[in-house]
Order: C-alpha cells, then sequence, then structure tokens
C-alpha cells in the first residue's frame, strides 16, 4: 500500500541535506508513525495526503507510491463519504488550506 525506495524530500527552503530512507507497508490497518519533534512525521503525512507540490514545494527523490500512485501526482481532493475501503487522511492546521 505504502511503498517508499531511496525516498528523500527536499524542500525548497531546506537548509541540510534531508535524509533518505525506505519504508514498505503492505497490510491493509493502521500505522502509526512516531519520531522526535522535527524529524518528517507531518511532512510524510502531508506528503502522502497530496499536498505535494502544491503546497510542499520542493524536490522528490527516490520512488514514493501510495496505493500504486506515485507521491506528487496525487490529489488533494476532499470526499464525502470515503470512495473506498482504504483511504489516507490528514487532519492538520494549516492557514493556506482551509478545512470546510
Amino acid at each position: 500500500m505504502v511503498t517508499l525506495e531511496q525516498f528523500r524530500y527536499l524542500p525548497s527552503d531546506a537548509t541540510r541535506p534531508p535524509a533518505c530512507f525506505d519504508f514498505h507497508y503492505s497490510t491493509p490497518g493502521m500505522v502509526a508513525i512516531v519520531g522526535d519533534n522535527g524529524s518528517g512525521k507531518s511532512t510524510l503525512a502531508q506528503l502522502m495526503a497530496g499536498w505535494y507540490p502544491d503546497y510542499l514545494p520542493g524536490d522528490i527523490d527516490g520512488t514514493g507510491l501510495l496505493l500504486g500512485v506515485p507521491i506528487g501526482q496525487l490529489s488533494l481532493v476532499e470526499q464525502s463519504p470515503p470512495s473506498s475501503w482504504c483511504s489516507s487522511r490528514l487532519i492538520y492546521s494549516f492557514p493556506a488550506v482551509p478545512l470546510a
């Protein structure tokens, strides 16, 4: 369901090179992403929610797939009710994207 291979995201305003990582998750269910402040948890969630490149300008290296769709080709679309049994949800306060 989620595959990241040699994946890294470099924001436009980055001051240091990002870490490159691999991750593969194929079992339906919930996943918890934990880490220290500033470790990239929210950024990863935003990338998977379709915020790149419109709301997260920068560059992506490596392979990032969510449900077989490359990160960067995902669309940020509001849906109600969810259109599939498997979806990605992100609830986050971001002034440029008001929540309805």
